[in-house]
């Protein structure tokens, strides 16, 4: 089984759309939202990733659509509300995917709240607090309270923070410290702590003098929890990645950092290989030509492996023309890439991962080498792009230039992109299915 989980990363589009810190799981950061990111596992309002929801950085942290039912009891919609008190969580329920979600019966937490949608629950960790609180969902626009579990004497000060990742896989859940060098392990279904395990070689995730070390997201990925992290410095991505890996069956946590490539994004084929991709603000750094960038690409980490394949890197350029950044899963194999178009905004001196002007395209394979196709029918997307999937078909959430709303695209069908509702007041980040 592979998860891409939510516990949402929001990049810097968010930030630059006014919400606020640069950092929640890490940060929202100039790329785009992800959930292949981008995730999403982790939180990140501060960096920009996403999960889920990054274009640019994300990952993000997208929930896989195989382990929910074909046909869902409710649909959950997670987004995010700007007003000048600050960004608020959203999450609300709908009967149907074709049902306009709204704010007027969903539950707003002011903040960036992590969240996961387990079965029939909703698990929800505060952005004040460490603290993950289970909510029953009896029907649509219904959110009944239940027990919590509480981090707080582990040591943990936030589950919301750039040095913290929170996965959960069925009941098994896990939290990343990275403060403490440790992951602490819990379960959903008593809602209590059960362990943890110390994370060896920790230090060597310490970034030199000058630089910044910001976390993408987590993955789930059969019996392995992965998380990553990118590193910058004064503001510029670096070709370095960094991964902490846990082993769910051994209970082995390792380090690993590779030179080859500075990814963000993350896409996880049917196999249990594991894609990162540079994201659209990395792109747009080595399109300016700026200090210490690099050519965006991918790389890629075998099923069960805890090391990057060294035998395999993918110029993202190769997949569609011209300026290429990002990666979300698709269907099947496949995967999708965004390229900026000229055309609609010439490139200047300034930083572009975020303007309306890059373009979806479609790749048949993960880590193939085929050209992409253009999805027809789509407007040009921005950095607030996020990507879902439900019952194996793929939606794209496209903010709208005001980061006010989101429009909902179906991609089913090949030949276009078909709008499937918009909303008003509040930003997507993650459709899911619950059971």
């Amino acid at each position: 089984m592979t998860k891409r989980l939510s516990m949402l990363v929001l990049t810097a589009a968010l930030a630059r759309a006014g919400c606020g810190d640069d950092d929640a799981t890490g940060s929202p950061d100039a790329g785009g939202v992800d959930a292949g990111g981008r995730d999403a596992g982790a939180m990140d309002a501060g960096s920009d990733d996403a999960g889920a929801m990054d274009a640019g950085d994300g990952d993000a942290g997208s929930m896989d659509a195989g382990n929910m039912p074909t046909e869902p009891r409710l649909f959950m919609t997670f987004g995010f509300s700007f007003s000048p008190e600050g960004l608020s969580t959203v999450i609300a329920t709908t009967d149907a995917l074709d049902e306009v979600p709204t704010s007027e019966e969903a539950l707003v937490i002011p903040g960036f709240a992590g969240f996961f949608a387990e079965g029939d629950s909703l698990y929800l960790a505060r952005p004040d607090s460490a603290t993950i609180t289970r909510y029953a969902l009896p029907e649509a626009g219904s959110f009944i309270e239940g027990e919590s579990v509480s981090f707080m004497g582990r040591g943990v000060t936030q589950l919301s923070g750039e040095s913290t990742f929170v996965a959960l896989d069925g009941d098994a859940g896990y939290v990343f410290d990275l403060d403490l060098g440790e992951i602490i392990l819990w379960d959903a279904a008593a809602m209590e702590i059960t362990g943890s395990v110390a994370i060896p070689g920790i230090e060597a995730l310490t970034p030199p003098e000058g630089q910044t070390v910001r976390g993408n997201g987590i993955t789930v990925v059969e019996n392995q929890v992965q998380v990553s992290f990118r590193y910058e410095e004064a503001e510029i991505q670096l070709p370095r990645t960094a991964f902490v890996f846990y082993d769910t069956v051994t209970g082995e946590a390792s380090v690993h950092i590779t030179e080859l490539c500075g990814a963000s994004f993350t896409s996880v084929a049917s196999s249990g290989d594991a894609y990162y991709a540079t994201n659209l603000r990395g792109a747009s750094d080595f399109e300016l030509g700026r200090r210490g960038s690099f050519e965006p690409c991918m790389i890629r980490v075998r099923a069960g492996e805890t090391v990057v394949d060294e035998s395999f890197t993918l110029t993202l350029s190769d997949l569609a023309p011209g300026v290429v950044g990002g990666l979300l899963s698709g269907p099947g194999e496949s995967a999708y890439v965004f390229a900026y178009d000229e055309t609609i905004e010439p490139i200047g001196e300034e930083d572009f991962s975020n303007v309306s002007a890059w373009r979806l395209y479609a790749i048949p394979e993960l880590g193939g080498t085929t050209e992409g196709t253009r999805v027809e029918g789509l407007p040009p997307v921005n950095g607030g792009t996020a990507f879902f999937e439900i019952g194996g078909v793929a939606y794209l959430a496209i903010a709208n230039p005001d980061f006010g709303g989101s429009v909902v695209w179906d991609l089913s069908d090949p030949s276009g992109a078909a709008q499937l509702w918009e909303t008003s007041g509040f930003l997507v980040g993650q459709v899911v299915g619950v059971e």
